[in-house]
């Protein structure tokens, strides 16, 4: 199994696809879900990781950080080049709206819900506390 997994349906070679879900599977291992990288994402408005990924809300560096001058609403997904490896093609962004990022949500409460010890009843209630499922 791998994390990639628990978004099979979805088309990897739709670009915007491709950064949400290899941002997802950053805070996903094969048997369960890192909830405090959730808790940092959805409670403090972001979360980044090793080499160059993240996710968060519009904030006052986004320019500087993301070349983004106006105020989003909703997630930037971000994958940046030394994480992608696509050589000058610079940071790969979308950003998603609540409405966009619960299908995700669903899959992986879905997916882990088949996985004991999962931390799947957290991550569960944090998304429900906070309208994303």
């Amino acid at each position: 199994m791998s994390e990639y997994d628990v978004f099979s349906q979805y088309d990897f070679y739709n670009e915007k696809v491709s950064i949400v879900v290899n941002c997802l599977v950053h805070m996903l291992s094969q048997d369960e879900i890192n909830i405090n990288l959730f808790k940092r994402l959805i409670e403090n408005g972001g979360v980044s990781g090793d080499i160059d990924w993240g996710i968060e809300e519009w904030n006052i560096y986004s320019e500087v950080d993301h070349g983004i001058k106006d105020k989003y609403e909703g997630y930037l997904f971000f994958i940046g080049e030394d994480e992608h490896g696509i050589d000058g093609k610079g940071e790969l962004q979308v950003i998603l709206n609540k409405d966009e990022i619960r299908p995700y949500i669903k899959n992986i409460i879905d997916w882990y819900s088949n996985i004991p010890n999962s931390n799947i009843q957290n991550f569960k209630k944090l998304a429900q506390k906070y309208d994303f499922y």
